[in-house]
């Protein structure tokens, strides 16, 4: 029973993903002058600094140890003009999951799942996104009980018991809304994120708030020339429940392909801030990463 609830949800994932990839690249196309049915081209590209952003990338982080990897896709379903502006409907999904790497049995730590439907458009240079996402997190070989549930807890080794460290329940809704510009071979976005549904542990005394401020830099370099190119990204995460302190990611590497649409990054990685892992995210992590991602 439990291999089958640890294999089930990656695997329909899995199914989802290259049925969309293909499915996608196979059906695109006009169903009238002003409507689009699968549209491949993007109107709001992804934020590539941002580790919970959609994307299908692998990371190893070298302090730790870890293995970080992250499966997801997002796939057009409509797109249409509105007075000569495009508007377009996705809907994407990925599986983001840490596993240790020092044990014979690469334990996984934890497995977060994210659903969403973003609503974009693009204006010349200029860009939005208006998305409704679904994230909940998921336990994986290293723990037993989550604090708050059943009680007491497993921690794993390189925790030391810290209290930080111990994993929450996490499920949240979010709405999000976000701009963004690009300028001669930069850009730039910003937005804000309400979660409007928290579920908390019944020992939670905080009272979490649901408001995220988050903005970010993006520069390629030659990219639409050059087989390979450089490109470095930065993305700044302020959330109110922890009294707006920032979160940073940056990013700084190499682009292999010229299609954004179909092209590999790699490079290293910092994060510094509160963790990505969602029942983890009470914890400060100061990560170094090597990362691999594939822009699709």
């Amino acid at each position: 029973m439990k291999f089958r609830k640890l294999i089930v949800k990656p695997l329909l994932l899995a199914i989802i993903f290259l049925t969309a990839v293909l499915g996608q690249n196979a059906l695109c196309q006009p169903v009238s002058e002003n409507l689009i049915l699968l549209p491949r081209a993007r109107l709001f590209d992804p934020r590539v600094a941002d580790p919970q952003e959609i994307q299908l990338s692998a990371r190893y982080l070298l302090d730790r140890n870890d293995f970080a990897g992250n499966i997801g896709y997002s796939v057009g379903l409509l797109e249409c003009l509105v007075n000569d502006t495009p508007l377009q409907l996705r809907v994407e999904a990925s599986t983001f999951l840490v596993s240790k790497l020092q044990t014979p049995n690469f334990p996984v730590q934890s497995t977060d799942y994210t659903i969403g439907f973003p609503l974009d458009l693009r204006k010349g240079a200029f860009s939005a996104r208006l998305r409704w996402y679904h994230v909940s997190s998921h336990l994986g070989d290293d723990f037993d009980e989550i604090e708050g549930i059943e009680g007491a807890i497993d921690l794993p080794p390189g925790l030391n018991g810290r209290r930080d460290a111990r994993p929450k329940k996490y499920a949240r809704e979010f709405f999000e809304l976000f701009g963004s510009y690009d300028l001669s071979g930069f850009r730039i976005y910003g937005g804000i994120n309400w979660a409007y549904h928290i579920v908390r542990n019944a020992s939670d005394t905080k009272n979490f708030d649901p408001w995220v401020v988050q903005f970010g830099i993006e520069w390629f370099g030659n990219s639409n020339s050059k087989m390979v190119s450089p490109y470095a990204a930065a993305d700044f995460k302020s959330k109110r429940e922890f009294d707006w302190e920032t979160d940073i990611s940056a990013q700084a590497g190499i682009v292999v392909g010229r299609n954004k649409l179909r092209r590999m990054r790699v490079a290293l990685e910092i994060f510094i801030g509160h963790s990505s892992q969602g029942q983890f995210f009470l914890r400060n992590d100061d990560d170094i990463n090597f990362l691999v991602a594939f822009d699709l």
